[in-house]
């Protein structure tokens, strides 16, 4: 893990109270619902509703692309 995931995920377990284990599946539920997924996903990640994942801005301006 990298360190900016990791801190991502320490903002997330520190807004909702929980350890990194469980911030990682809030996480995980908070994309599967925003990329449609959400319905495939909720039942073996069975995170409450209304859970606070801060949106995040990925920057890929460092990624060079293929050559």
């Amino acid at each position: 893990m990298q360190p900016h995931q990791r801190a991502y995920l320490e903002a997330v377990a520190s807004q909702n109270d929980v350890d990194l284990s469980e911030a990682m599946r809030i996480v995980l539920d908070d994309s599967a619902e925003r990329y449609g997924v959400y319905d495939m996903l909720k039942e073996s990640l069975q995170i409450p509703r209304g859970a606070r994942v801060p949106r995040v801005v990925v920057d890929f301006s460092h990624h060079k692309g293929p050559r």
